[in-house]
């Protein structure tokens, strides 16, 4: 983060691509730890609300998040 302030203040022509490159990285670290975060509680029996980060446990059923409204994905289920 400090060396995107770095380039930022310096702001010459050349490091704004290595600005936009570092940006798109962080952007693509926050996807990847957004879904193994969502993997994570999908493996403890939880529900993730999309929108707001609520919890449920399995025992909600609702299709909506409580809290905030959004829409929740289907909640998993073990058919063997």
């Amino acid at each position: 983060m400090q060396e995107i302030g770095e380039l930022y203040y310096e702001s010459q022509e050349k490091e704004l691509a290595k600005l936009k490159e570092l940006c798109a990285d962080i952007d693509d670290r926050k996807r990847r730890i957004q879904s193994m975060r969502l993997e994570l509680q999908q493996m403890k029996g939880k529900r993730v609300c999309p929108g707001c980060g609520m919890q449920f446990d399995e025992k909600y059923q609702f299709a909506f998040c409580g809290k905030c409204g959004a829409k929740l994905d289907d909640p998993i289920t073990d058919e063997d």
